[in-house]
């Protein structure tokens, strides 16, 4: 059976496509379909432009009998109208859009870390974890015991959205960075009003597991990531006092400079501070002495869920 699972983001297009044979390819584009969302309610032209003319090629390299699941997250949650979307979907790729709920992305987020892939072993052993994905308009968290979803929450928080609202100089001013990392804060309050038992198992010594490009970008620049290799980043074990270090080089300089440290791609340089507020309040607030990388994620999840059920 071949498979190709699509996911599209608040910043990415992302696919994995699968094929009989065991051969496997892996394509992410930076679309933006989130770009101004909170102002406009809609869908960014230009980012609707970039989606379809990344889904032509990889609508022309499936064969008919493919397996097809395509995704959108919280940007599809947000907008006003998905149409848009939806119909270069269905005209590129012929198949449904599907919307997830925020409990649907965190669910397919677990899997794909507990399930592990690409010849990468999962993260995860059988004891107590906290997963948490951070992404362009939304951060998951979720709780997986002996291998079984449990409790979870999405939080209205990503790397986009928070860029978007909140950095607006370059390099971002003080006040901007305070007010974006109080913004985090609150939503983690409201993590330990609404799920105690998610805070309960990282008190107890659950390890935290951070997906999502914000997240592997982070350990990226850190081990200065020359070229993207997943098995120097998965189950990459990442300090406080680094991800400290980490986050102050990156909301500290313009974007200019930015651009030119190891690990972070070109295409993120403009909504990683945003990402970075996120990652490192997390950490501050849950009070982690050090996460663990997961290149495994919901794409991986996604792509084991097509032909559940058959």
């Amino acid at each position: 059976m071949t498979r190709l699972a699509v996911d599209l983001g608040t910043n990415t297009l992302r696919w994995f496509l699968d094929d009989d044979a065991g051969a496997t390819e892996r394509g992410v584009v930076m679309c933006g379909l989130g770009r101004d969302l909170e102002r406009t309610s809609a869908f960014d032209p230009d980012a609707l432009r970039r989606v379809d003319e990344a889904l032509a090629p990889l609508a022309a390299s499936v064969s008919g009998d493919t397996r097809i699941r395509a995704v959108s997250t919280a940007v599809a949650r947000r907008v006003r109208d998905v149409e848009p979307l939806a119909s270069i979907v269905r005209e590129r790729l012929g198949v449904d859009l599907e919307v997830l709920s925020g409990e649907d992305e965190a669910a397919l987020a677990a899997r794909g870390v507990l399930g592990g892939g690409a010849g990468l072993a999962p993260v995860v052993d059988g004891g107590p974890a906290v997963i948490c994905d951070i992404g362009g308009g939304s951060t998951e968290f979720v709780l997986v015991v002996d291998g079984v979803v449990g409790s979870s929450l999405s939080l209205d928080l990503g790397a986009r959205t928070l860029t978007d609202q909140y950095i607006e100089s370059d390099p971002p001013a003080p006040s901007e960075l305070s007010a974006a990392l109080s913004i985090v804060e609150l939503f983690v309050d409201d993590l330990r009003r609404e799920r105690p038992a998610i805070i309960e198992a990282l008190d107890d010594g659950a390890p935290l597991i951070m997906v999502g490009g914000t997240a592997t970008t982070v350990a990226a620049v850190e081990v200065g990531l020359l070229e993207w290799d997943p098995t120097v980043i998965h189950g990459f074990e990442l300090d406080r006092a680094a991800a400290e270090d980490v986050f102050r080089t990156l909301v500290t300089e313009p974007a200019e400079d930015r651009a030119h440290n190891p690990g972070l791609p070109a295409d993120r340089v403009e909504v990683i501070v945003g990402g970075t507020c996120v990652f490192i309040e997390i950490i501050r607030q849950l009070g982690v002495a050090s996460v663990t990388m997961s290149v495994t994620d919901l794409l991986d999840g996604l792509l084991a869920s097509i032909g559940d059920g058959e």
